[in-house]
């Protein structure tokens, strides 16, 4: 289907690297707001 066409190339990652990265990298800690600071709803 795509004869001749060579780069680029999907990164293709196994389970087990998925993992790693995911444990490897830890995200950013998730933000607790108070109900008083959420932002309002519109209600129509």
């Amino acid at each position: 289907m795509l004869e001749g066409v060579v780069e680029p190339r999907p990164e293709v990652k196994d389970i087990a690297e998925l993992v790693a990265e995911a444990l490897a990298e830890p995200s950013a800690p998730p933000v607790v707001r108070r109900k008083s600071e959420q932002p309002a709803m519109e209600v129509a």
